[in-house]
């Protein structure tokens, strides 16, 4: 059983023979693998998302350089070249202050939709690097439990046929399949939860870095 395993596998039969053999899926240690770290839902992962305050403050600043480029005292958008004619003259421009006023105003619109735009993208990219961390955590949470199950199974299976084999009803070569079996289902065991706790570990991180 050793050497089929390991030939499949590519481990050695000694390593296979003492994987998981500490493992036990009613122990602390299985149990704590078991549960939900406190989950981070949507909305708390984008309202805490640094690179999101960012771009929210970028864009408040947009909108106060929009304001105040199209504001100066004692004109407006609509004043006239004759009433803002010494302005004129002091900003030494060629043209009116109505069409500066207006230049300024659509650059201004301008900027300010460039922001919005930008705003709106970076919450897209946060909200979406929730739902990535998301799905590798509950694929790996359902790859777990799957192989929870096959080792209860084949664990099962196993003692069923060594009982079998005591008392002489069953062969060897079934014997040898059902260790096999066993063997197996305890290395996938293994390897599903030392994924489940990366995947768990790198949604942390992932946080960590968010709100930083």
């Amino acid at each position: 059983a050793l050497q089929a395993l390991s030939a499949r596998t590519g481990l050695s039969e000694a390593a296979l023979d003492t994987l998981g053999s500490d493992y036990d899926p009613g122990s602390d240690a299985a149990l704590s693998v078991n549960s939900t770290r406190m989950p981070v839902d949507e909305e708390l992962w984008t309202a805490s998302s640094a690179e999101l305050a960012i771009a929210v403050l970028n864009l408040a600043q947009q909108k106060a350089t929009a304001r105040s480029s199209v504001t100066k005292p004692g004109l407006s958008l609509g004043a006239s070249v004759t009433d803002s004619a010494s302005w004129s003259l002091t900003a030494k421009v060629s043209f009116s202050p109505d069409l500066l006023f207006q230049k300024n105003a659509d650059t201004a619109a301008e900027n300010l939709a460039i922001q919005e735009r930008s705003l709106a993208k970076t919450e897209q990219n946060v909200r979406t690097a929730w739902k990535n961390q998301q799905n590798a955590l509950s694929m790996a949470e359902r790859n777990f439990s799957n192989a929870q199950r096959f080792f209860e199974s084949a664990q099962l299976s196993y003692e069923e046929t060594e009982l079998l084999f005591d008392r002489g009803e069953s062969s060897q070569a079934n014997l040898d399949e059902a260790q096999e079996k066993l063997l197996s289902a305890r290395w996938q065991l293994i390897r599903s939860a030392e994924s489940l706790e990366n995947a768990r570990d790198q949604l942390d991180a992932a946080w960590q870095l968010s709100i930083q």
